[in-house]
């Protein structure tokens, strides 16, 4: 009894494999550069690029510019309020209703980002930093005008403006976790 394997027929010798687009011929395998192996994408090539650390340490910053904030509020709110405790205590309740609004921020920023990269999806065959960054431009763009927005607006010490430094600290804090969350979707 041979152990030897069965030869395959001349026809499937000289196949390509659809999926990693290399060709095979004889035992030899030739690799095909006009196609992208589905293969060489691995989570550890993607944790280790450039993009996302640099994806990463702007989200670090816009996460840790909201723990501030939210850790900063309550004194922040007294010393605006002359020490009125109710008016603290309504602002803080809105602040927490207003940061419930996150989920529809979240939403809208899950629906730009999709709309972003179904927009760039025929640059699919030339995977550089840049193509595969350009999906996420708007949403980070977006993102980083509600955190400056939101420092500026903490700068006037006035009790109206603070709705509208919760709302824009909503949209910042949705547009860090979304972004964050879906990277991978990206490269």
């Amino acid at each position: 009894m041979s152990t030897e394997m069965p030869s395959r027929a001349p026809e499937e010798n000289n196949a390509k494999d659809r999926v990693t687009g290399i060709s095979r011929t004889g035992g030899e395998e030739i690799n095909d550069s006009s196609q992208i192996s589905l293969s060489e994408v691995t989570l550890k090539k993607c944790i280790c690029s450039r993009f996302y650390l640099l994806h990463v340490y702007w989200s670090c910053i816009v996460v840790l510019r909201l723990l501030y904030f939210v850790g900063t509020l309550n004194p922040m709110l007294v010393d605006v309020s002359s020490k009125d405790v109710n008016s603290v205590r309504n602002y803080t309740s809105a602040f927490y209703y207003i940061m419930l609004s996150r989920i529809v921020f979240s939403l809208l920023f899950g629906f730009l980002l999709r709309h972003q990269t179904a927009k760039y999806k025929a640059d699919q065959n030339t995977r550089t930093y840049v193509s595969r960054g350009r999906p996420a431009v708007l949403p980070l763009v977006l993102g980083s005008l509600g955190a400056i927005l939101m420092s500026g607006l903490v700068l006037i010490p006035i009790l109206e403006v603070m709705y509208a430094t919760f709302v824009a600290t909503a949209a910042m804090g949705a547009s860090g976790f979304t972004l964050l969350t879906s990277y991978l979707v990206i490269a």
